[in-house]
């Protein structure tokens, strides 16, 4: 059985070796997982590839979500609740669309979002799975900050890339590129919090919050709950996520994640 990762670009991604590690650990030799890089124009014919044997699925990365969705043949409640998908599992030829990245953004904000004001940059399909998880995880207010200030299903207002839209915001998920400046990060509130979506290296954002003494969590906690969901969509087995977690470098001083 095959699966990979599809996305422009994608050398960097840690999904391959996450989910190697995880196919392994449970037994499944046979089966693989590649990172494979697909252009916008050439998306349409990857989706149609996935629809033959070996195929069993693939993890759908920027900037393919939104397009993803609309190619697929069924959608989940989530992806089709927020247009975005993630993930996709074949069966018999037909592309059955999934979106994991809400609750792995969930299960990483937790109750630091409950009745406060948090935000969402970037407008894309990342972002569109962090404004419903922030939603689960009963933000009071969700702004949206893009620089188009684009609207987002669910979020309570768009907003431009400036400082007083992120007045006194308690949680900030960044689903921007590493090198994507972010807006000013002075009027948060004092015990703001950072999730950048960002797993690979430094980012803009990381750099600027730490800079202010923010919290800052990078993105391998959110790619592994996402991760961890796909392979049992995938496999039918429960995800090995200690293994998982350390083939993303974990460990008992590797990361926010707790077992």
């Amino acid at each position: 059985m095959k699966l990979g990762i599809l996305g422009y670009p994608v050398a960097h991604s840690l999904s391959p070796r996450m989910q190697t590690a995880a196919l392994r650990a449970v037994g499944l030799l046979d089966w693989t997982y590649e990172a494979i890089e697909v252009t916008p124009a050439q998306l349409a014919e990857a989706l149609a590839v996935l629809r033959g044997p070996p195929w069993r699925g693939a993890n759908i990365t920027l900037p393919h979500k939104e397009a993803a969705a609309r190619a697929c043949d069924r959608l989940s409640d989530e992806a089709s609740a927020i247009a975005a998908v993630n993930t996709i599992v074949v069966e018999d030829g037909r592309l059955h669309g999934h979106n994991t990245d809400i609750e792995a953004i969930r299960a990483c904000v937790a109750e630091a979002a409950r009745d406060r004001i948090c935000a969402v940059l970037g407008a894309g399909g990342a972002a569109r799975a962090a404004v419903a998880a922030l939603r689960a995880a009963g933000a009071a207010e969700i702004r949206v900050l893009s620089r188009r200030a684009a609207a987002l299903p669910g979020a309570t207002r768009a907003c431009g890339w400036s400082a007083a839209a992120l007045a006194d915001c308690a949680v900030v998920v960044g689903c921007t590129p590493p090198d994507a400046a972010p807006p000013p990060l002075g009027a948060l509130a004092p015990d703001a919090r950072v999730l950048d979506l960002v797993y690979y290296g430094p980012s803009a954002l990381a750099t600027l919050a730490r800079a202010h003494g923010f919290s800052v969590e990078d993105g391998r906690g959110v790619l592994l709950h996402q991760g961890a969901r796909a392979f049992e969509l995938w496999t039918g087995r429960p995800a090995p996520t200690t293994v998982m977690w350390e083939a993303l470098g974990g460990g008992p001083d590797g990361g926010a994640y707790k077992s």
